[in-house]
C-alpha cells in the first residue's frame, strides 16, 4: 500500500511539474509574440505599442501598460450588441491601441483617459498617424471623470488600476447613469479586481477564457442599467 502511495505521489508531482513547465513555455511564447507584434507595428505602421512596466506614478494610483491583443479585443466585442449606437471609452488608454481597434467599428463616439503624461503623448502621436483626430482624450486620474462619462455607454479596461481606484470609477459610472439613464457595459480584461464591480452593483453576464493559462486573456463583461 505504501509503494502504491509513493507511485501516486510521484505521478502527481510529475503532473504538477508538467503544468508549471507548460505555463513557463506559454509565458515565453506570449512575450515573444507580443514583442514581435509590437516591432511589426512599429516598423510597418510607425506606431509605438511597446509595454511599459515602469510608470511615473505609484502602484496605488495605476498599474503598468500592456497592449491588448486584437484577437482578445474582437472576441469581447462579439458579445456587445448595437455598436453603431454606442459610445466607446477606454479607461487607461495607454498608447492608444484599443482606441485604434475601436475606430474600426461603427461606434458613434470614442474616448479614453490616461494618467501617464508620457503614454498620453505617445497615444496622441499614434492616433495622429492613423488619421484619428476625432477621438476624445483625457489626461488625468480616471476617478476624476464624472460628467465626461455621460456620453459613453461601453467602457473598456485592461486591468489599468488597483481596487480602490476601480471602486471609485465604478461609483462614478453609476452616478452617470443616474444623470443620463442608459444601460452601460464594461469589458474588463484581466479582471484582477472584479469583486469591486460586483460590490458596486454591476452584473457579470459573460466570462471569456476563464481557464486560459494566460490570465491577461481572461475577460469579464458586465452590465448596469
Amino acid at each position: 500500500m505504501k509503494s502504491r502511495g509513493r507511485v501516486a505521489s510521484y505521478i502527481a508531482k510529475g503532473f504538477a511539474r508538467t503544468k508549471v513547465n507548460a505555463r513557463q513555455i506559454y509565458d515565453l511564447y506570449y512575450h515573444a509574440t507580443l514583442a514581435i507584434g509590437n516591432h511589426y507595428l512599429s516598423l510597418t505602421k510607425g506606431v509605438d505599442f511597446h509595454s511599459e512596466k515602469e510608470m511615473e506614478f505609484p502602484p496605488e494610483v495605476g498599474l503598468w501598460h500592456e497592449r491588448t491583443s486584437r484577437r482578445t479585443f474582437e472576441q469581447a466585442l462579439r458579445y456587445v450588441p448595437s455598436k453603431r449606437e454606442r459610445g466607446f471609452f477606454d479607461f487607461g488608454s495607454g498608447k492608444g491601441h484599443a482606441l485604434i481597434l475601436a475606430a474600426q467599428h461603427p461606434f458613434k463616439r470614442i474616448g479614453g483617459v490616461e494618467l501617464s503624461p508620457r503614454l498620453h503623448a505617445i497615444c496622441r502621436q499614434n492616433l495622429k498617424r492613423h488619421g484619428l483626430n476625432s477621438i476624445e482624450l483625457f489626461h488625468c486620474n480616471a476617478k476624476a471623470l464624472e460628467r465626461e462619462l455621460d456620453d459613453y455607454d461601453l467602457f473598456f479596461l485592461f486591468n489599468p488600476f488597483p481596487a480602490d481606484v476601480l471602486s471609485d470609477v465604478a461609483h462614478n459610472l453609476i452616478a452617470s447613469v443616474g444623470r443620463e439613464h442608459r444601460q452601460i457595459t464594461i469589458i474588463y480584461q484581466n479582471p484582477m479586481f472584479h469583486n469591486e464591480l460586483g460590490k458596486a452593483g454591476f452584473k457579470c453576464y459573460r466570462v471569456l477564457n476563464e481557464g486560459h493559462m494566460d490570465r491577461t486573456r481572461r475577460v469579464n463583461l458586465y452590465t448596469y442599467a
